[in-house]
């Protein structure tokens, strides 16, 4: 079985970075908007959908390592 990693550029969401007052002073801060990226509220948590494609070897780009493609 092989395992995938990668990223999640969070900013490709619609958010704001903002500083906010935290229990130690200042801290940034990522604030995404539930309803405006179509986030799913659940009895655990808040969660994004995603699903991930395959991209066909034939059309991958030499020399880049990526296989699949994630969409919402």
């Amino acid at each position: 079985m092989s395992r995938i990693s990668g990223k999640l550029n969070l900013l490709n969401l619609r958010a704001v970075v903002k500083m906010m007052t935290g229990q130690t002073g200042l801290v940034e801060c990522l604030v995404i908007p539930i309803e405006k990226n179509r986030l799913f509220k659940g009895d655990k948590g808040i969660y994004l959908d995603i699903v991930g494609f395959e991209i066909d070897p034939a059309k991958r780009k030499e020399g880049n390592k990526d296989t699949h493609i994630l969409k919402q």
